[in-house]
């Protein structure tokens, strides 16, 4: 018959059950890969992806890193809208948005990066929390505050304004603006 000991065994490699049934195969945990994507039904050439190098990208800026599962997310949605709505502040800071998705098109400065880009930003400031981590990154490239969740500007503001840089900045602008 052809329903012998060869066909349990069959089935159970189907199923993934061959360390259990096997004897000796080491039993290894699945870790999630959470690198950014594109979905498969985006089609690639539709969209003009920009190169958005980290060490090119981020000099004279300070990049405010959001990390999440999607754009759907809702604290993520929130922090973009929060930013569009303190666009000055954000731009007196020299401060740059982007946007790292798990899923979708991630972005810098509103704009679509390319996958290649997301993923480096990704392995430089090593986002590990999800669905959303937020980084924010001093002019040197240094991790100046890392939060899961979303955080409100005016907090970060006030970390970025208590810097003895931007205390410099400030000073220096005053001193060449003609009005100051």
């Amino acid at each position: 018959m052809a329903h012998g000991p060869l066909s349990l065994w069959t089935v159970a490699i189907g199923l993934g059950l061959g360390g259990a049934l096997g004897g000796g195969c080491k039993k290894t945990a699945h870790v999630r890969d959470t690198t950014p994507t594109l979905p498969e039904e985006l089609d690639p050439v539709l969209v003009r992806f920009e190169d958005v190098p980290v060490e090119e990208t981020r000099a004279g800026k300070r990049p405010l890193v959001l990390f999440a599962m999607s754009s759907e997310e809702p604290e993520a949605a929130l922090l973009v809208s929060d930013v569009r709505a303190s666009r000055a502040g954000f731009d007196d800071r020299e401060m740059v948005l982007v946007e790292v998705y798990e899923t979708g098109i991630s972005r810098y400065e509103h704009r679509p990066m390319s996958p290649e880009s997301a993923r480096e930003w990704h392995r430089m400031y090593r986002a590990s929390k999800w669905p959303v981590e937020v980084v924010l990154v001093d002019k040197d490239g240094g991790v100046k505050r890392r939060v899961a969740r979303a955080v409100e500007l005016g907090g970060l503001f006030d970390q970025i304004d208590a810097t003895p840089v931007r205390q410099r900045e400030v000073y220096e602008r005053g001193r060449t603006d003609p009005g100051g």
